[in-house]
C-alpha cells in the first residue's frame, strides 16, 4: 500500500505538486498525483505494489482521504491483487537491442560519448531506463519489453537532441526484430540561418525537403529549392544523399542580402512524400508508422519540433510543414500550417500569404529574441494572448499607436503573453534567463 501523508497544519495537498518515483534498479515510474476531490485532505492513497519477479508491478487506486488508510483500507491491496493478480513477465525476443544512432546533422558523421537518457512510455506511467557506459560506448540499449520509447541526447557544442519509436516484437518473429533510431543533433549555426531538419524512420524511403522563397514586402514567388534548383536563401546540405541513409535531411534558409532594404524573405517549409496514390484513398500506414517530423533551430539555440498530423493524411503528395521569415530568422517567427496537397505547393496558393506587408509598416520582420525586450517603452497599449510571435506582431502592425511589442515564447513564466507599446527601443540581448521576443516598428506620424 503506498500513500502520501500531508501532515501541515493546514493541509493542501492540489498545491503540492506530489509526484511518486517506483524504481527497482532497472526501471523506474513515474506517478503524479491528480487533483484531490476531498477538501482538506491529508491523504493521497495513490495505489497498490506487487513484487513480480526481480520486477514490480504498480495498480493506481487514487483515493484522497482525511483518514490513515492504514487503519480503513489496510486489506485494499490483498483484495485488489486476489481480484486481478499481477501479471506475468510477458514474453519477449530475448537478446534484442535498439540500435542508437546519433548523427551530426550538417556532415552527417558519427557523434560519440553522448549522454543518453531513455523513457518508455507504458499508458499514463513512465518508466526511466537505466542506461549503462558499456551501452553509450557501443549505442545499443538492452530491450526488456515492447512500448514506446523516447531518447535525448546531450552532447557537448550541439543542441539537445530526441527522438521516440515504437517497439512491437512478435515473439513468433524475433528474427524481424531489429529496431533502430537516428537522432540528429545541430551544432553551431549562423545568424539568421536557421537549420530545418527532416527525420522519419526506416519504413519510409527518400522523402524530399525543400522551401518556397518569397519577397515579404511583395509576396513575389522568388525561387524554389527542389531538384537541384538554385535558391539565394536556402542552402540545402550536400550530405543529403548520404544522411538519407540514416532517414534525415536538412536545409538552412536566410538570405545572404537580408539587410538590404526590400530584401526580406519569408519561406514555406514543405516535404516531398513521394506518395504513391491520390484523393480519398486509404491511409498508407508507412506514414503513420514513419514518425516523421520536422525541427527547426535557430542561431540562438531556441528549436521547436512539428510532428505530422497524419490523422489527415490521404494518400497526399506533399506535406506543408509551416511558415517563417523576418530579419533574423528567429524561431519564434516559425507558424504552423500542418496541411497536405496532392500537387506541388509552389504551384497553388501562398499558404504562407499571412506573412506579406503590403503597405504596412511591418512589426514582425525585425523580431528579435529569444532574450531581448522593448527598453524605455512609451507606455503599455494593451497585454494579451497569442500563440506565436507572427500573430502578436501582427496585432502591433494593424494597431494605429502601436510602435513595439513583446512575445514571450515556450519555456517562460508567461508564455503567449503580447506586450504591445506606443513606442520603444529594441535591448540587447539580456542575461535575465526570459524567453521574450520584441521588435520595434516606428510608424510615420507617430512619436
Amino acid at each position: 500500500l503506498v500513500f502520501v501523508h500531508d501532515n501541515s497544519a493546514k493541509p493542501n495537498l492540489n498545491s503540492s505538486n506530489t509526484r511518486l518515483a517506483l524504481l527497482d534498479g532497472n526501471k523506474e515510474e513515474v506517478v503524479t498525483m491528480p487533483a484531490s476531490t476531498v477538501a482538506e485532505a491529508e491523504y493521497w492513497f495513490a495505489g497498490c505494489v506487487a513484487i513480480v519477479g526481480d520486477f514490480f508491478h504498480f495498480v493506481p487506486v487514487n483515493k484522497f482521504s482525511r483518514t490513515n488508510p492504514v487503519e480503513t483500507e489496510k486489506l485494499h491491496c490483498v483484495e485488489l491483487f486476489k481480484r486481478a493478480p499481477p501479471p506475468s513477465t510477458p514474453a519477449f525476443c530475448m537478446g534484442k537491442t535498439l540500435k542508437i544512432n546519433i548523427r551530426n546533422s550538417e556532415n552527417n558523421t558519427d557523434i560519440n560519448d553522448a549522454k543518453i537518457d531513455i523513457v518508455r512510455v507504458k499508458g499514463q506511467h513512465l518508466e526511466s531506463i537505466n542506461v549503462t557506459s558499456a551501452m553509450i560506448a557501443s549505442d545499443k540499449l538492452s530491450l526488456e519489453g515492447n512500448g514506446i520509447y523516447k531518447v535525448d541526447v546531450y552532447r557537448q557544442g550541439f543542441q539537445t537532441g530526441s527522438n521516440e519509436v515504437s517497439i512491437s516484437c512478435d515473439i513468433n518473429k524475433c528474427n524481424q526484430c531489429d529496431p533502430s533510431i537516428t537522432i540528429p543533433m545541430v551544432g553551431a549555426i549562423r545568424k539568421k540561418h536557421p537549420r530545418v531538419v527532416l527525420v522519419w524512420q526506416k519504413e519510409r524511403k527518400n522523402p524530399g525537403l525543400y522551401a518556397i522563397q518569397r519577397n515579404m514586402e511583395t509576396g513575389v514567388r522568388q525561387c524554389v529549392s527542389r531538384n537541384n534548383r538554385q535558391c539565394n536563401g536556402v542552402t540545402v546540405n550536400a550530405h543529403n544523399a548520404v544522411s538519407n541513409a540514416n532517414h534525415f535531411k536538412t536545409m538552412s534558409v536566410g538570405s545572404k542580402h537580408i539587410g538590404k532594404a526590400g530584401n526580406i524573405k519569408y519561406y514555406t517549409i514543405v516535404v516531398n512524400l513521394k506518395s504513391d496514390g491520390n484523393g480519398n484513398e486509404v491511409v498508407d500506414e508507412t506514414i503513420k508508422n514513419s514518425k516523421v517530423h520536422v525541427i527547426v533551430t535557430d542561431s540562438s539555440g531556441a528549436s521547436l519540433r512539428v510532428n505530422m498530423r497524419t490523422q489527415t493524411y490521404k494518400k497526399d503528395k506533399y506535406w506543408i510543414v509551416g511558415c517563417m521569415g523576418g530579419e533574423y530568422m528567429v524561431t519564434a517567427s516559425f507558424t504552423e500550417i500542418n496541411q497536405f496537397l496532392d500537387s506541388p505547393p509552389e504551384d497553388g496558393v501562398d499558404y504562407c500569404k499571412h506573412f506579406l506587408s503590403k503597405g504596412l509598416k511591418n512589426c514582425f520582420a525585425g523580431l528579435k529574441g529569444p532574450s531581448y525586450s522593448v527598453a524605455d517603452n512609451g507606455g503599455l497599449i494593451k497585454q494579451t494572448m497569442f500563440d506565436s510571435a507572427k500573430e502578436c506582431a501582427d496585432e502591433c502592425t494593424l494597431m494605429q499607436d502601436c510602435q513595439a511589442f513583446d512575445w514571450f515564447g515556450p519555456g517562460d513564466s508567461e508564455f503567449k503573453s503580447c506586450l504591445l507599446y506606443k513606442s520603444g527601443k529594441l535591448s540587447g540581448s539580456l542575461d535575465d534567463g526570459r524567453v521574450r521576443y520584441a521588435s520595434v516598428c516606428p510608424k510615420a506620424g507617430r512619436n
